[in-house]
């Protein structure tokens, strides 16, 4: 009970994360009063009590009856993985016998509780899916019992445990479903089409992937929930090559698939580098072979020039030979002569 300054004031009970209940109650004459019976399927411990704006802790302690039924948890082990779908399940027995239709519950991390189906004689469980974003600290795993029992004071008998379950990060499952091969030519595009999830199938929640070659890096986009598709080109790095994939949501799970790439120079690659080298080398050979056949030319005209310069002048000295010899006139000799001197002059010049 207490004061309060509205029409009505909200109770609320916790222990740790888990709220136990939450009840609204009228304010009459500027107080409430409220009164609540703690049953059995209640768990013990240090309870938070908030009353409007008033807060204070009340020591629950166990009952003599919450300490009849022995509670042993089968599954989960001492771990979860975010991002899973278990079982919790729990053998209820008292005094060594197996206890069947009893109420058993359970309280999840996200602060609700669920009720546990038998299964078997004194075999209770149900299934739970861990969230992908569960905080990373113990899970404090609350499981009460309860069960009628007539020579009970209070006509019945319960029982409470508190295990302590490690939650670890979800695994990433990735598979490259193309290519199928690890060679790849350089500078060509080539696409890799990758499926991420998580280990039970389902999609990663606002996924970043990428593709790392060496020290490059390409992302990936999706093409649905679980398929992802990168393009990438490689351009100076022929040989093998490291190839990471990295793949992260916003919960910081994450995992890395790693393997190798070989990169190698195709036809395509020497068309499209040599080619170019190969036009320019034909075009200087063209045209040192134009040169060469010039030079031929201008060899072979020399010569045929010094040929007949030198016939020229044996025909010269012929000449003089004859006109000292008496055997043409002078007026002859000199016009012989001078029509000779005028081509071996030009020839000379040529040469």
């Amino acid at each position: 009970s207490g004061p309060c300054d509205g029409k009505n004031v909200t109770i609320t009970a916790k222990l740790y994360s888990y709220e136990l209940f939450s009840q609204t109650v009228k304010c009459q004459n500027n107080g409430f009063d409220f009164r609540k019976t703690i049953t059995y399927d209640l768990p013990s411990g240090l309870w938070q009590i908030s009353a409007g704006k008033y807060v204070f802790n009340v020591n629950i302690k166990p009952s003599k009856e919450s300490k009849y039924l022995l509670i042993k948890l089968l599954s989960p082990s001492k771990k979860v993985e975010r991002s899973s779908t278990i079982k919790i399940t729990a053998e209820i027995t008292d005094a060594g016998h197996k206890v069947v239709d009893a109420n058993v519950y359970a309280y999840l991390p996200t602060g609700k509780r669920i009720k546990l189906s038998q299964i078997s004689e004194g075999i209770y469980s149900s299934e739970y899916s861990v969230p992908y974003n569960l905080p990373l600290e113990p899970w404090r795993l609350i499981i009460i019992a309860t069960h009628p029992c007539e020579f009970c004071t209070k006509k019945i008998s319960a029982g409470e445990e508190e295990f302590t379950v490690a939650v670890e990060k979800a695994k990433i499952v990735q598979n490259i479903l193309e290519p199928k091969v690890k060679t790849f030519p350089l500078e060509k595009e080539e696409t890799i089409i990758l499926k991420a999830t998580y280990a039970n199938n389902e999609p990663l929640k606002n996924p970043n992937i990428v593709l790392q070659i060496d020290k490059k890096q390409f992302p990936f986009n999706a093409e649905s929930d679980t398929i992802f598709k990168a393009i990438f080109s490689i351009a100076d790095l022929e040989g093998t090559a490291s190839v990471k994939i990295s793949a992260y949501d916003d919960a910081n799970n994450s995992a890395t698939l790693t393997t190798n790439f070989v990169f190698v120079k195709d036809i395509s690659w020497y068309i499209k580098h040599l080619l170019p080298l190969l036009i320019l080398y034909s075009a200087v050979i063209f045209f040192i072979f134009l040169i060469f056949v010039t030079i031929l030319k201008l060899l072979k005209k020399r010569l045929s020039a010094v040929e007949k310069l030198k016939l020229l002048e044996s025909e010269l000295k012929e000449l003089q030979q004859k006109y000292y010899n008496g055997k043409i006139s002078k007026t002859a000799y000199k016009d012989a002569a001078l029509e000779l001197k005028k081509k071996i002059a030009e020839l000379k010049r040529e040469l």
